[in-house]
């Protein structure tokens, strides 16, 4: 329920894209096993069903996959999920504590970002390390134009090794449930 109601309540926020335009973007339905190989989206009409993106790295999309499907099912929210958590790209960039070079979550954000597709999306759903890296490139590049987001557990909020400038106009609101491993960053 209060992921719902965050998502309703984003995906309702003025969206800063005009209109969805076809692109080709690493996306593939929550109803798929998020294990499996990426697809390509195909263009969506804006209506009474938000689109939901869920960027899979630190989404939990294996523990919350049930609730991100039930999302998806409903006619409220159509739910893609961009990426796969555990593949060879999530992992931290150099600039972290135990981080590596390319391929990472920065080459990823940088991907998702040239390939489009957020411009598809009335709302895009970070966890953990995807809203301590991924969110704060899409920032960097969209700035004003990102489109709204939920951040669960809050990442982009804590003292990053690169910090991230927040757009004004980024509307993002952190979910936190207080059982996370940033206590105290």
């Amino acid at each position: 329920p209060p992921l719902r109601s965050a998502l309703r309540a984003m995906a309702s926020a003025a969206s800063p894209f005009a209109s969805p335009a076809p692109s080709a973007s690493p996306v593939q339905s929550a109803s798929a096993s998020p294990a499996r190989s990426e697809e390509m989206a195909t263009p969506r009409s804006r209506g009474p069903t938000a689109a939901v993106t869920i960027v899979a790295p630190g989404a939990g999309t294996r523990a919350n996959g049930e609730v991100y499907g039930e999302l998806n099912k409903g006619p409220e929210f159509k739910v893609d999920v961009f990426g796969q958590s555990g593949s060879s790209y999530d992992r931290y960039p150099p600039w972290w504590p135990q981080g590596a070079g390319a391929p990472n979550l920065d080459t990823f954000a940088k991907e998702v970002v040239e390939r489009g597709g957020l411009e598809k999306t009335d709302c895009l759903l970070f966890g953990s390390r995807g809203g301590q890296v991924v969110l704060p490139h899409v920032w960097r590049s969209l700035g004003d134009k990102t489109p709204p987001a939920v951040v669960i557990n809050g990442g982009c909020s804590m003292g990053l090794p690169k910090p991230a400038a927040w757009p004004r106009g980024a509307v993002t609101l952190l979910l936190m449930g207080g059982q996370d491993n940033f206590r105290g960053s």
